[in-house]
């Protein structure tokens, strides 16, 4: 037997919900029970719808899901104005688990808002759109037996309220632990930068060493090069006055030479 499609206007979305309950793990659409109240189990979301209006990757969601044996995912034949159609479903009540699931600062800037409200709100409203109104008036009834199912419809009611606030808190333990990560890894960041600065330093320092030694080298160097300039140039000033002492001493020999030539030849 399909079960019964319904459709919840949640702010300018539109919530596809599956009325069916389990049976042997099978689905069988109901509609109410004799007390009027509608099973808790038998409300079920269409992960599809949500992933649309979310503007969610379906296949990561369905995978997500699929692999967590928690969220008591089922596949819901539904009738619709196309015929029998199978969905991918999870239970009105893990609905919070879900959304809690899906990080605020991964979505789309543009659906940001709405998944926020989503999170904050969209199982009350749901919860309230098929639960409270077959409830809101049973404690006041004669009828012992209304009166009783009026009380666990309410009861229920607090315990969705319950769950939603448990998951509210694992989410902002959530964000703790993530803050507190990220303040570990800033305190990381900071060790390692002053590390890297007392490197640089001590490296700073050696390079300044080095060039006051590459500084006094090339002194030294250029020293070495005029003294070895004066040297070269002593040493070829001394060459040119032996040379000339030389031609002169030549030259005397010469004149001594002529002028006793000339003493034999006057005697």
């Amino acid at each position: 037997m399909s079960a019964k499609l319904q459709l919840v206007k949640f702010h300018s979305d539109i919530i596809e919900v599956v009325e069916a309950e389990v049976v042997e793990n099978d689905f069988v659409s109901i509609a109410a029970n004799k007390s009027g109240i509608v099973n808790e189990k038998g409300y079920f979301i269409v992960v599809k719808r949500v992933c649309e209006n979310l503007k969610l990757h379906y296949e990561t969601q369905f995978k997500k899901l699929k692999s967590n044996p928690t969220y008591k995912t089922q596949l819901v034949e539904v009738s619709t104005k196309g015929g029998k159609q199978k969905a991918f479903c999870i239970p009105l009540s893990k609905l919070y688990a879900w959304l809690y699931t899906i990080n605020p600062k991964r979505v789309k800037p543009e659906v940001r808002e709405k998944l926020l409200k989503y999170q904050e709100e969209c199982q009350d409203v749901l919860y309230n759109h098929f639960i409270q109104k077959a409830t809101m008036h049973c404690p006041a009834s004669d009828n012992l037996n209304t009166r009783i199912a009026g009380y666990k419809g309410q009861l229920a009611l607090r315990k969705k309220e319950i769950e939603r606030l448990r998951f509210e808190l694992l989410a902002c333990k959530e964000k703790s632990r993530e803050d507190i990560l990220l303040q570990h890894s800033i305190l990381d960041l900071a060790g390692s930068l002053a590390r890297q600065q007392e490197e640089l330093q001590e490296w700073a320092f050696h390079l300044e060493y080095v060039a006051k030694r590459v500084k006094d080298i090339a002194k030294s160097t250029e020293h070495h090069l005029k003294a070895f300039e004066k040297y070269k140039n002593a040493k070829s000033n001394a060459k040119a006055q032996k040379q000339r002492a030389k031609k002169e001493m030549q030259w005397e020999r010469y004149l001594l030479k002529q002028k006793s030539k000339k003493d034999k030849s006057t005697n």
